[in-house]
């Protein structure tokens, strides 16, 4: 069986448009779930990823370099010590 067929979309009151799963398994193990969620998922992977790369080249830099974009090292330490979901 594949998704589209296991899916029904709706359009709630809300006007959130949101998938409904037509099995009861599926039904009591996802619910309902909204369609924009894979992009929003995908839109946030992507900037984890580019903070984390980001941050690894600032890292890799060295004095000049950094006086070259008006950083300190101070700076530059504080910034790649975060995390890469901490903005």
């Amino acid at each position: 069986m594949n998704a589209e067929s296991s899916c029904t979309p709706t359009l709630p009151e809300s006007g959130t448009a949101v998938l409904r799963p037509r099995n009861g398994a599926a039904r009591r193990l996802f619910g309902a779930v909204p369609v924009a969620a894979p992009a929003v998922l995908a839109t946030t992977v992507r900037d984890w990823w580019q903070r984390w790369r980001s941050r690894r080249e600032l890292h890799a830099m060295d004095a000049r370099m950094l006086r070259d974009i008006g950083l300190t090292a101070e700076a530059r330490r504080d910034e790649t010590r975060k995390w890469f979901w901490q903005v």
